[in-house]
């Protein structure tokens, strides 16, 4: 029991390290310039026109809506490929994998906009993405300076 345990536990914590370590790792990284970078192959509305730069306050949203566009493109695939196996066959199995295939691809795309609905009715401003950190405000002390 004991080996079961450590053979779960820790390849499952050293993989949480590292993910929490680039997660972190990324956006100090990325919040540190503020001067924006110049990505190599931008995204559609992220780029500054006048600068050719963006910032990641301005790469997420548009990450966001590109990965919400892809997903909605392959939902439309597995459609028509399940579709295709639907009409293309006599044999009932061949049937049952299209009707499979379209009821998963119908699935995928009530997660996806299921996903873009929720966080918009809890709060529109979640998927405006603002990572602009307000410095701390510390009040003086009231005998004067110290030391």
């Amino acid at each position: 029991m004991r080996n079961y345990i450590l053979k779960f536990k820790i390849p499952s914590l050293i993989i949480f390290a590292f993910l929490v370590c680039i997660l972190f790792l990324s956006v100090e990284q990325a919040l540190a310039q503020n001067d924006g970078y110049k990505v190599l192959a931008p995204l559609p509305g992220t780029v500054n026109e006048s600068t050719g730069k963006t910032t990641l306050e301005q790469y997420l949203p548009g990450l966001f809506n590109l990965a919400v566009g892809i997903s909605a493109a392959f939902v439309l695939i597995s459609l028509v490929i399940g579709g295709f196996q639907y009409l293309s066959t006599d044999a009932f199995m061949k049937k049952e994998e299209g009707k499979k295939r379209i009821e998963n691809a119908l699935k995928g795309l009530l997660l996806v906009a299921g996903a873009y609905l929720i966080l918009y009715t809890v709060n529109p401003k979640l998927l405006d993405i603002n990572l602009s950190i307000d410095p701390a405000q510390t009040p003086e002390p009231a005998g004067g300076q110290l030391g």
